[in-house]
């Protein structure tokens, strides 16, 4: 098989993405161009001498589906638990219990009720020379998103002004608070009063409806910053580092599928890598958004904080204070969602998303819109981010285990 050019240039990397959004310009999770970009990134990645590997799973598909139905019947619930406070108490219960475990993910109940399908995460290998001293894992996702009023700049605006950091934690904690509230009434032999229950179930019926606009939109968004500008990224790093690959060190490019439906080949793959990845000895290294905006690194965990190790917080410090081109660098934390980044972290990796956001909403511009189209990315912000990325890389690998030997 005849190698591909490289894309390492802006222009070049600009129109590589172009072609990918013209060939699968609906890669919704598990769908037939999520499968079709991870095949032609396989087929790259084998001319390139990268030993390549499938990861198959099965998940549910469909994220804001799945709101819909945890937040949906929560306002349902608070109807039923204004005449039976017990029933409505143990649905809230319900709701709240599913979607914590949901979002932080424990495990999976009230989805299990939606479609899941088969899905995939592409695994491409470059082997240390022996037992590996270090493993880097850089996972980027395949899918795109869907669309809707609650992406729009406007909501994006005002929630990057607004008071609340984590809307859907405040959501979940107020449905946890309705059912105590409701089981007490119960066992009291009262009605909780309806001036109690609708404010608590106010921010419930706004998720309904700002997910149920998505779900009946059906609209997938072509995603070239989110996130072929993260696969672009990954796939510059894979073409530098096989050149001067550190025989100390295995690399790993995985391109997931169905991050979009709440980081489902990230929890599938963490679950089934634990032992062949020890923690001790890997990083994971999430591209995820590399145009667009300033350089971030995520602060992520939707209903609590999951802090990045601090001694990867000081490698990413140190390469942002080691070059003009990274002096924007700093901390993002995300109020609502995640990177692949959340699941391994979550596992007690050390691990870590690099992004671009805009300043002002502190979301990529043309997030999750029909507008992120490959005319709108910046080739030399993807350059950079990969440049970044390589940095970072070699100053972890420098302090967990040493400079490599002179070959003189």
């Amino acid at each position: 098989m005849t190698q591909q050019p490289s894309i390492d240039h802006p222009a070049r990397v600009v129109a590589w993405i172009a072609d990918l959004t013209a060939r699968f310009p609906r890669r919704a999770p598990a769908s037939p161009d999520e499968l079709g970009l991870q095949q032609a990134l396989a087929d790259r990645y084998t001319a390139q001498g990268l030993e390549v590997s499938w990861h198959r799973f099965s998940f549910g598909t469909h994220l804001y589906a799945n709101l819909l139905l945890h937040f949906g019947l929560a306002v349902v619930a608070t109807g039923v638990g204004l005449v039976q406070p017990l029933v409505g108490g143990l649905l809230h219960l319900l709701v709240a219990t599913s979607y914590f475990l949901d979002s932080t993910h424990r495990a999976f109940v009230l989805r299990r009720l939606l479609p899941w399908r088969p899905s995939q995460n592409l695994i491409a290998r470059l082997p240390a020379a022996t037992e590996p001293a270090l493993r880097i894992v850089i996972p980027c996702h395949a899918d795109t998103a869907y669309t809707g009023f609650i992406f729009s700049p406007r909501m994006a605006e005002g929630g990057a002004k607004g008071p609340i950091t984590k809307p859907l934690a405040l959501v979940t904690y107020l449905l946890f608070a309705l059912a105590l509230l409701e089981l007490g009434a119960a066992a009291t032999g009262r009605l909780l009063p309806w001036w109690i229950a609708l404010p608590l179930t106010v921010p419930a019926l706004l998720a309904t409806l700002g997910n149920l606009d998505v779900v009946l939109r059906n609209q997938i968004v072509p995603g070239a910053a989110d996130n072929l500008s993260g696969i672009a990224a990954m796939t510059i790093l894979a073409e530098r580092l096989r050149l001067r690959h550190d025989p100390r060190v295995e690399y790993n490019f995985v391109a997931t599928g169905c991050e979009e439906a709440s980081l489902g080949g990230a929890t599938m793959l963490a679950r089934d890598r634990q032992a062949e990845w020890p923690r001790e000895s890997t990083l994971i290294l999430v591209l995820d958004g590399c145009s667009n905006g300033d350089l971030r690194y995520l602060e992520e965990g939707e209903m609590f904080v999951t802090p990045v190790a601090p001694e990867l917080v000081a490698c990413i410090e140190a390469v942002a204070a080691s070059d003009g081109r990274f002096a924007a660098m700093k901390k993002l934390p995300v109020p609502v969602g995640g990177s692949d980044a959340a699941v391994f972290a979550g596992r007690g990796y050390a691990a870590v998303a690099l992004s671009r956001v805009d300043a002002r909403t502190s979301v990529p511009r043309e997030y999750h819109l029909p507008t992120d189209t490959a005319d709108r990315l910046s080739g030399d912000e993807i350059v950079v981010s990969s440049d970044f990325a390589e940095r970072l890389i070699e100053r972890w690998v420098a302090m967990r285990i040493g400079a490599p030997a002179s070959k003189g």
